[in-house]
């Protein structure tokens, strides 16, 4: 599986390695909601995801 986000998103970039993806390279491409070409980093993930806490992947929302 693939994934995109810009090389500036610091934020999206690591909650997509946390998850397991990899970063194989970099492509400048248009951005739509920025209007302008940008870089945008890609990263790949070759084994399955991390899991979500069993509560967060039911759907259910726990009361605090």
């Amino acid at each position: 599986m693939f994934a995109r986000a810009a090389s500036d998103n610091v934020r999206s970039l690591k909650v997509l390695q946390k998850a397991g993806f990899a970063v194989i390279g970099t492509e400048i491409s248009y951005a739509d909601g920025r209007n302008k070409e940008i870089e945008e980093t890609i990263l790949r993930l070759d084994g399955p995801a991390k899991t979500a806490p069993s509560d967060a992947s039911s759907g259910e929302r726990q009361a605090h």
